[in-house]
């Protein structure tokens, strides 16, 4: 369930989970237990994982760049074309 911010008229802001169909019903305040309304809050990235974000950045503004090494051919293995047997 998403975690929302509520304020109590008589104790302050608190946050509580609820369901995303009930998110717009007032809460009772964990304290005086008063009906208390939802207020708009932004994301709360502080428990999110940030290395989704942080590979984001990284791929918007710096290319990753690869070496790449040329494999070499084995010994005893054929070279040219080998699906073009005979021709």
């Amino acid at each position: 369930m998403p975690l929302y911010d509520y304020r109590c008229p008589a104790c302050g802001a608190f946050e509580a989970y609820a369901a995303m169909p009930a998110r717009e019903h007032p809460r009772p305040c964990p304290r005086c237990a008063k009906p208390s309304p939802r207020i708009p809050s932004g994301v709360h990235l502080a428990r999110a994982d940030l290395a989704p974000l942080a590979r984001e950045e990284r791929c918007r503004h710096e290319p990753v760049s690869h070496t790449h090494k040329t494999p070499t051919p084995r010994a005893g293995a054929a070279r040219g074309r080998p699906w073009m047997l005979g021709h």
